[in-house]
């Protein structure tokens, strides 16, 4: 997985880490692919290259462009957004988008999340 200082997904620990240090594949794919919306918030709006570029475990992107709680990507949190969450209520299962907080499982942390950006 592509060092990040925003977070990469470690396979072992099943967890987020930050590293000192940034791959210039993140965000280096091509622009017009539209593959990047399988990658976790913050994604830079733009496929990593590399093995995990477009998928939930690529690398996160420095660039936080977007809202993290925009889970269908039309730039603003609204119902659409709170039905993908509701539809991933208290699963407990690593990379799930709805899961705001990164810590392994949708609930009242990731609602009160999506409460802070609800229609901007």
């Amino acid at each position: 997985h592509l060092k990040s200082t925003a977070g990469r997904w470690d396979p072992n620990s099943l967890t987020w880490v930050k590293d000192a240090v940034t791959s210039p594949c993140i965000d280096a794919g091509d622009p017009a692919d539209p593959d990047w919306t399988n990658e976790l918030w913050p994604n830079g709006r733009r496929i990593d290259i590399g093995a995990y570029g477009g998928t939930p475990e690529a690398s996160m992107s420095p660039n936080a462009i977007g809202l993290a709680a925009d889970l269908n990507f039309d730039d603003s949190v609204e119902l659409a957004d709170f039905s993908i969450l509701s539809h991933a209520w208290m699963k407990s299962e690593p990379l799930l988008s709805a899961d705001l907080t990164r810590d392994g499982r949708v609930d009242l942390e990731d609602l009160a999340e999506m409460a802070e950006y609800w229609i901007e």
